[in-house]
């Protein structure tokens, strides 16, 4: 069984009119499964930060660069911001492994093709022209 999932979103309480937004926050694994060359090694996997604004979507590589981003447009003075992540998101669970359920029938299906590929060919012997 793989760990449970958990929500987490950043409030922004504006100090001058009351208000409190919430933003979603997601961490993105993001894995590359080709190769450039055939004997390169794969390249590593990243985790990338994602906060989902009124408008737009912030990407950032460390918590670190997202604070700095959000200090910048809601400012100490002005905005107070608290990171939240104490929710279990089920519906996460169930999109991952989703996800993985589709990914491994992917590989599976090509492990399959490429064997069967290969048995073609033995069967087919050395003497054997394409046609």
């Amino acid at each position: 069984m793989w760990p449970a999932v958990f929500c987490y979103w950043v409030e922004v309480w504006e100090v001058a009119s009351g208000s409190m937004r919430k933003f979603p926050l997601t961490v993105v694994r993001l894995v590359c499964l080709t190769r450039a060359k055939k004997n390169e090694p794969p390249l590593p996997d990243r985790e990338l930060l994602q906060l989902k604004g009124d408008v737009e979507t912030w990407e950032a590589k460390t918590f670190g660069e997202l604070r700095t981003r959000l200090r910048d447009k809601y400012p100490d003075a002005a905005s107070e911001r608290t990171l939240h992540y104490y929710v279990r998101d089920r519906e996460a669970e169930e999109r991952r492994e989703r996800s993985l359920d589709g990914l491994m029938h992917i590989l599976l299906e090509r492990i399959v093709d490429d064997l069967i590929a290969e048995e073609s060919r033995v069967e087919a012997g050395p003497n054997a022209t394409a046609s």
